[in-house]
């Protein structure tokens, strides 16, 4: 640069003439300021084309990533206040999967807290977690088990070389674990029992109130009733655990079902007869057995202040077992095949040949749920909040108490093989080993 006073030729950085100090007048760039309004310009002709473009807000859609194919959106509208999605491509029910949890399943159990699997390889999966906070279930290393028997506390599975697996609170049970050779568990209250191949019985409890050890020869254990019942190979009937009653059943034979109440306990033998037992006062006071007479029955089911017969013809027998207290009228229901009872309410149901769901209470005031359009029903199961059924094209259908802690929406399952309830929620298995659920998922009991 040349000084303008002196004219000596003076270097383009400096501030000030070297030769005469005159401060030098150097020419400003302006690259940086015209970039700068380069981007402006692009910015409002972009935003120019946006807004007077018809749709704007398919350029914004166009910039955003691809939905997944499961949820294809056909339309998408604007007003003032909200973007409305429109979707119209929903997956068919017969393939839906909300509440799934497994897809290799063999059998399927619930507990209020919990759901698990026997799977198909012989292992177990467990949704959920246990009715008490202090421990847990460790199923990780379980393998080879082809029995589970599920309680709230505790699970126990049985091996198919005849040993036991257990987990949860198994203080008082660990006897069980040194088991061998067992056929076939049981769970009796908080006992629980083995059968052996050879017909022995076993049992595990904490405070355990029989020994089983001199019986041998036994094929069955019936448990539930009053007592706790073993059936020999002969038909012989012995007698393990005893609450109290009067009944005595050591030398029957024949045993094929037991219901009870606080009263009588009825005994349906294997040719359709029922044997009664009665408790004390009605021995003292010299009561006739209000079942004399009762033959040809294939099922019995007792509530607290009345008994009920299903016959082999489909029909029903009903007897009061408290003076003056009614029992359901069932006295026109026919083609009966399976009877369940709701003890809590005194509302009996009944399934019929053709897929019908009926349904009676002992008071007349008992509210009874409507069933009435229910179809081809081939399983029924009851709970205390909720009722199930499994129809004959693998449908399932509910109905849920007011009580009930959540809704069970599985109208779009299908291809369900087998269900299973609990207070809380219900599971299904598909015929292709899939497990689904629905209900209250408090505890992950869903998944």
């Amino acid at each position: 640069m040349k000084c303008p006073t002196c004219g000596q030729i003076c270097r383009t950085n400096r501030e000030f003439c070297a030769l005469c100090g005159t401060p030098l007048k150097r020419k400003k760039r302006h690259g940086g300021l015209i970039a700068l309004l380069l981007v402006l310009v692009l910015l409002l002709g972009a935003a120019g084309y946006v807004f007077l473009m018809k749709d704007p807000l398919n350029l914004i859609k166009g910039l955003r990533p691809a939905e997944p194919a499961a949820r294809e959106i056909s339309a998408v509208q604007a007003d003032s206040s909200a973007i409305i999605v429109q979707e119209t491509a929903e997956m068919p029910a017969a393939v839906a999967r909300e509440g799934l949890l497994w897809q290799d399943a063999a059998e399927i159990y619930v507990k209020d807290r919990y759901t698990l699997a026997l799977c198909k390889d012989g292992t177990v999966k467990l949704a959920g977690q246990s009715a008490s906070p202090e421990f847990g279930f460790d199923l990780f290393d379980w393998a080879n088990i082809k029995q589970l028997v599920p309680a709230d506390f505790f699970v126990a599975g049985l091996t198919a070389d005849g040993r036991v697996r257990l987990t949860g609170e198994v203080s008082g049970y660990e006897e069980a674990a040194r088991w061998t050779d067992v056929a076939q568990l049981y769970l009796d209250g908080d006992t629980l029992l083995g059968l052996t191949g050879d017909g022995h019985v076993l049992a595990a409890a904490p405070e355990l109130a029989f020994d089983p050890s001199e019986l041998h020869d036994m094929v069955n254990i019936l448990t539930g009733g009053p007592d706790t019942l073993a059936v020999a190979r002969d038909g012989r009937v012995s007698v393990l655990r005893r609450q109290g009653m009067l009944w005595d059943l050591d030398g029957a034979y024949g045993l094929k079902e037991v219901a009870c109440n606080a009263d009588y306990a009825l005994f349906l033998m294997e040719d359709g007869t029922v044997r009664t037992g009665a408790s004390l006062h009605y021995y003292l006071n010299g009561t006739d057995s209000p079942f004399y007479g009762w033959e040809n029955i294939s099922q019995l089911v007792a509530g607290d202040w009345f008994a009920l017969g299903l016959t082999r013809e489909g029909t029903i027998l009903g007897a009061s077992t408290a003076y003056g207290e009614p029992i359901p009228d069932t006295s026109a229901w026919t083609d009966v095949r399976q009877l369940l009872l709701d003890r809590e309410r005194s509302i009996v149901y009944g399934t019929t040949g053709d897929g019908r769901v009926l349904a009676a209470a002992a008071s007349q005031e008992t509210t009874l749920p409507e069933l009435g359009s229910w179809q081809n029903v081939a399983q029924l199961q009851i709970s205390r909040n909720y009722i199930a059924a499994l129809t004959t094209d693998g449908r399932v259908l509910t109905f849920a108490w007011p009580e009930a802690p959540a809704a069970l929406d599985c109208e779009a399952w299908a291809g369900v093989s087998s269900v299973a309830l609990s207070n809380t929620h219900l599971a299904a298995l598909l015929a292709d080993g899939t497990v689904l659920a629905a209900g209250d998922n408090s505890f992950g009991q869903c998944g």
